[in-house]
């Protein structure tokens, strides 16, 4: 392992050592730990092989994700790989905060949910894993991203999620709730993040000039495609949720709210519809 490890440190890689276990782990078919615990077991030459392959990609600066094929979402294997956006930890809180409010709001019982710009579908699975009784769309706007959602409906869905092409929701629904983890990086700051997120698909990134385009759209269609009382609740970036709350303040919606990370920073912005 160190000769990957080694590849990895000298290519700037974040983590080479975790990186290191993970790839190690992959090519000999194992869980990240269970090389570690027999450290003078022998790998085979066609399992070294492998493990520099994958070394050598990892090294080019493509995330471990890709690297891997797939992401570890809430306890569930998703497959991604380039041309989908990598799920992030706030995009789990998101997805058990969208789950939390409903279940507050309407019991355990059926709802029908929409899962807008669903990259890899990561929002779907959680909320199906989560809601026993709930369907839920998926809509991407990306053909490429969209063949991972619907490998991954497929996977972890359990018949209750359909995976759709779009860039909007007029015409679908009524939901009961729409959860959305838009595009929401100004444009500007997108040349200087990390080279390993510059590998992935920029659609899925790029907010427009101030990181709302998408966001402004979502709050102004999604009256119309929530049922009454229904309710939308939106990833945003560190710093917008007072912007996006301002755009949730039409007369359409009898309630909103900020909701923090983990980190404690206004990371989700809530607005529930009258009803």
């Amino acid at each position: 392992m160190s000769r990957g490890r080694e590849l990895l440190e000298s290519a700037g890689s974040q983590e080479p050592e975790a990186c290191a276990q993970w790839l190690l782990a992959s090519a000999l078919g194992m869980g990240r730990l269970e090389p570690l615990a027999e450290p003078g077991a022998g790998v085979s030459p066609a399992a070294e092989r492998t493990f520099m392959r994958l070394a050598r990609k990892k090294a080019s600066g493509l995330p471990l994700s890709y690297v891997l094929g797939w992401h570890d979402f809430m306890g569930l294997r998703l497959k991604v790989g380039p041309g989908v956006l990598v799920p992030r930890p706030e995009t789990e809180e998101l997805t058990e905060l969208c789950a939390r409010l409903l279940k507050g709001q309407r019991g355990a019982g059926p709802a029908d949910i929409l899962d807008f710009c669903a990259g890899s579908g990561c929002v779907a699975a959680g909320l199906a894993a989560l809601l026993p009784l709930a369907r839920v769309t998926a809509v991407e706007k990306s053909a490429r991203a969209l063949r991972y959602a619907e490998t991954n409906a497929a996977a972890h869905g359990g018949g209750r999620i359909r995976a759709l092409l779009g860039d909007n929701f007029r015409g679908l629904g009524p939901f009961d709730a729409i959860a959305a983890n838009p595009p929401y990086i100004p444009a500007g700051v997108i040349p200087g993040l990390d080279q390993e997120v510059l590998k992935e698909p920029r659609v899925a990134l790029d907010g427009g000039g101030d990181g709302l385009k998408v966001v402004r759209m979502i709050a102004a269609d999604a009256p119309a495609a929530l049922r009454p009382g229904g309710f939308l609740a939106m990833e945003v970036c560190d710093g917008q949720a007072p912007a996006a709350l301002e755009l949730l303040s039409g007369p359409a919606w009898a309630e909103r709210a900020a909701y923090k990370d983990f980190n404690g920073k206004d990371r989700f912005v809530y607005g529930r519809t009258n009803g």
